[in-house]
């Protein structure tokens, strides 16, 4: 079955703790997005600290006339450390209306009030993303 697998590369990263299938790239075929929010990009002292745990999301392609998924086509990351970013990762049909599917990321410990990224789904991997930050909004 190790040809079927796909493994993270960062051990005690989370990989797969959240996962969602959805054709982003318009090609017909659901890519799958896979979720690593103790992913440690870099680390980064904080007040005396040493701070990781920044997550990451990997996107894989199908692959045509096959039952298995690509390399990985793109990695995004979070930019704070402690924010867990791919946490969750939910598709969200083709809200700018542009035929491709747009997918949301979340990043609940971002900033001591969490953030979502809208990632607005493409041809290729340049995903323009939208950033919504939980301190912009009282609860």
């Amino acid at each position: 079955y190790d040809e079927f697998a796909i493994k993270g590369e960062q051990f005690g990263s989370y990989f797969g703790a959240s996962l969602e299938s959805v054709d982003i790239n318009g090609d017909g075929f659901d890519d799958l997005l896979v979720g690593a929010p103790l992913m440690d990009t870099h680390r980064v002292r904080v007040n005396s600290s040493i701070a990781g745990d920044h997550g990451c999301i990997y996107i894989y392609t199908a692959q045509r006339g096959r039952n298995r998924f690509g390399e990985v086509l793109k990695r995004e990351c979070g930019d704070a450390p402690g924010g867990r970013f791919g946490t969750s990762i939910a598709q969200l049909g083709d809200l700018n209306q542009d035929d491709y599917n747009d997918f949301a990321v979340g990043a609940p410990y971002e900033e001591n009030g969490g953030a979502v990224y809208i990632f607005y789904g493409a041809r290729d991997s340049n995903f323009k993303r939208l950033r919504i930050s939980g301190q912009e909004y009282q609860s």
